[in-house]
């Protein structure tokens, strides 16, 4: 019988307690009255209030669940298929990974200028679904191929 100690258990814990407790206190702070995230003033649904009245911001909300199901979608259907080209636009589909954001930026700059597309909203959108979806999609995919097979 091997005589195992608690210290890869309690190293485990710690890490995963440094992993969660800033979301933990996102969640709390955002239910926080004060102005300032850094004092409590009290419980509220002031902010969820703001973010449902503020056409702008429930906007934002939206495409970034819209965005976030879309990519988890398209690594779902990714999984499923055999494809000869799969391996090539799963490369491709990396790109935005692998090269440095400013020269990223600098590409769709160029590329919505060339275009004639105005910078704004509209562009600034684009660019970010290309250099988020593949992250989202890496993160999905990772989680599927431990999945059982026979699932739908």
């Amino acid at each position: 019988m091997k005589n195992r100690t608690k210290l890869p258990n309690i190293y485990l814990g710690v890490i995963l307690c440094l992993i969660y407790l800033p979301i933990v206190l996102v969640v709390v702070y955002s239910f926080n009255e004060s102005k300032i995230s850094s004092v409590w003033g009290g419980f509220s649904l002031r902010w969820y209030e703001t973010l449902f009245k503020d056409r702008a911001m429930f906007e934002a909300l939206v495409n970034s669940i819209v965005l976030g199901l879309s990519s988890s979608l398209g690594a779902v259907g990714f999984t499923k298929i055999q494809a000869r080209t799969k391996n090539v636009v799963e490369y491709i589909s990396m790109l935005p990974i692998m090269t440095p954001e400013i020269i990223l930026g600098m590409v769709f700059m160029a590329f919505f200028s060339l275009l004639g597309l105005p910078f704004g909203m509209t562009t600034l959108i684009l660019a970010h679904t290309v250099f988020c979806i593949p992250y989202i999609y890496m993160l999905v995919k990772a989680r599927l191929v431990g999945l059982d097979k026979s699932l739908p």
